[in-house]
């Protein structure tokens, strides 16, 4: 069983399972996120699977860290990140998730 994480960056604040504190904060990022995930599109060589207009207005839901905890939302913070960290890492999975299905198709 995974544990229970609390993780939150300004505003947002969300529950999770995930194997590590690593993967919470990523996990965050894409619950974050997700609504600029194009649904049931294949990226074409020259596309992506973000709407970067719909990236950019979520940014404002991150603070300049990500906040980990195991106890609470107020309890001890067991992780902190940089939020442009976390992002970039996001990004690198969506990368690698698009390169993956362009071969797939290819």
């Amino acid at each position: 069983m995974m544990p229970k994480y609390y993780v939150q960056s300004d505003q947002s604040r969300w529950v999770l399972l995930a194997p590590d504190l690593d993967a919470a904060a990523i996990r965050f990022a894409h619950c974050v996120l997700r609504d600029c995930v194009k649904n049931h599109q294949r990226p074409a060589s020259s596309s992506r699977m973000i709407d970067q207009e719909i990236y950019q207005s979520l940014l404002d839901r991150f603070g300049d860290t990500v906040i980990v905890s195991e106890s609470g939302f107020d309890g001890t913070q067991i992780g902190i990140f940089a939020t442009s960290e976390v992002l970039n890492r996001w990004n690198q999975q969506i990368e690698n998730i698009e390169t993956n299905m362009r071969d797939r198709d290819a």
